[in-house]
């Protein structure tokens, strides 16, 4: 990874809002493509068991 390449300045962050917004909502969209996949190929699971999963794995009381 090259940083002078990663880094950019703010006035060019400034600049160019629009093409990071629409950049993040078609990376939204593919999220939700694959969830909905996920969902129609039934691997989900309650919100309520994932996290009394996650509880007692890590010892948290609550």
């Amino acid at each position: 990874m090259n940083l002078k390449e990663c880094i950019k300045p703010v006035s060019y962050i400034q600049n160019n809002t629009a093409d990071a917004m629409n950049y993040d909502a078609i990376n939204m969209l593919r999220l939700i493509r694959l969830s909905e996949q996920d969902i129609a190929a039934g691997h989900y699971r309650q919100a309520e068991n994932v996290f009394a999963d996650i509880k007692t794995k890590y010892g948290i009381n609550g």
